[in-house]
């Protein structure tokens, strides 16, 4: 009778609970991700059009997108972190 203490007071409703806010956590993390990838399919087909009109911005473009890149990972890295 002992061992079944704990699940009197609670803790299967706690286990739920945290299960939800985890799959919660999950749900949040494939819309932001499929939304990031759909912005840099987007910007990089507009760095490829604006290139193509002037290739001489190529570089500053291509740079511009890697950082939008990273900037985004940076976001998803953290967007649970201390919750």
């Amino acid at each position: 009778m002992g061992e079944l203490l704990p699940f009197v007071n609670g803790e299967i409703a706690q286990t739920r609970r945290d299960i939800k806010k985890a799959q919660l956590k999950l749900d949040g993390l494939l819309e932001y991700n499929a939304q990031a990838m759909g912005y840099t399919c987007l910007l990089d087909l507009r760095r490829q059009l604006l290139a193509a009109e002037n290739p001489g911005v190529e570089p500053l473009l291509r740079q511009l997108e890697i950082s939008f890149v990273a900037d985004a990972l940076q976001i998803q890295s953290t967007m649970y972190r201390g919750r």
